[in-house]
């Protein structure tokens, strides 16, 4: 996914997309241009915890988010508490959230994900 730096929107949906946390970090780096964003939504993507935290991070920073839906995701009950730690002071924009995490996966699972996550390329 490709995420415009002159973009003007005030949604940015991207649910069940399959972004994974490579995606998820590739949309923290590049959502701070959006001052008008009040919404985003990367629900059921398979985002692990540093995905999640990067988004946090990032969401954290925009001043008209008002809405950040991260459900479905494999946080796992400790990503969940990362995720939210990571709002600070805006934890409020989550709704709905985090309340349906899928878990978090197994090992192998992980492994196999990461070595798909470096095939992954950003386009310049």
């Amino acid at each position: 996914a490709v995420v415009s730096t002159q973009s003007t929107g005030e949604v940015l949906n991207m649910g069940d997309c399959l972004v994974k946390s490579a995606g998820a970090k590739a949309v923290a780096e590049n959502i701070a241009s959006l001052t008008s964003l009040k919404e985003l939504v990367l629900s059921y993507n398979e985002i692990r915890t540093d995905g999640g935290v990067a988004v946090g991070r990032a969401c954290a920073t925009l001043p008209s988010l008002s809405k950040l839906d991260l459900d479905g995701n494999q946080f796992g009950e400790e990503g969940k508490n990362e995720v939210s730690n990571s709002l600070g002071s805006s934890l409020g924009i989550l709704q709905p959230g985090l309340s349906e995490d899928v878990g978090i996966q197994s090992d192998d699972e992980e492994e196999q994900e990461e070595e798909e996550d470096q095939n992954v390329q950003m386009p310049e």
